[in-house]
C-alpha cells in the first residue's frame, strides 16, 4: 500500500475517534445535568468512557482485519463483522484468529 492511503486511513481513524469522544462528552454533559445525586455523575461518565473505548476498539479491529485478510487471503473473514456487532470483540477477535490459523494449516 502506498503512503497516501495509509495517511488517509490514519486521518479517518483519528476523525472517527475524535467524533466518538466528542459525542460521548456531549452525552455525558446531558446526563450530568439530569443527575441529582453525585454518585450518578460518576457512573454516567465511566459508562460513557467505557462505551467509547469499546466502539473505537471494534472499529479499529474491523479495519485491521479487513487489511490483514486481504494480505493473507483469509477466507470467511467477513464473519467477524456480525460477530463484533452482535456479540463484541471477545468473539470477533478469536474468530478471526481461528480463520487466519487455517491458512497456516492448509
Amino acid at each position: 500500500m502506498n503512503a497516501g492511503l495509509w495517511l488517509h486511513r490514519g486521518r479517518l481513524l483519528i476523525l472517527c475517534s475524535c467524533l466518538a469522544a466528542h459525542r460521548a462528552t456531549l452525552r455525558q454533559k446531558i446526563q450530568l445535568s439530569q443527575c441529582a445525586d453525585s454518585q450518578d455523575h460518576l457512573s454516567a461518565g465511566a459508562s460513557a468512557g467505557l462505551s467509547t473505548d469499546v466502539l473505537i476498539s471494534i472499529a479499529v479491529f474491523w479495519v485491521w482485519s479487513r487489511i490483514d485478510a486481504q494480505r493473507h487471503s483469509v477466507r470467511n473473514w467477513w464473519l467477524v463483522l456480525p460477530a463484533g456487532a452482535f456479540v463484541g470483540l471477545s468473539l470477533a477477535l478469536p474468530l478471526y484468529l481461528y480463520f487466519r490459523q487455517d491458512i497456516y494449516e492448509d
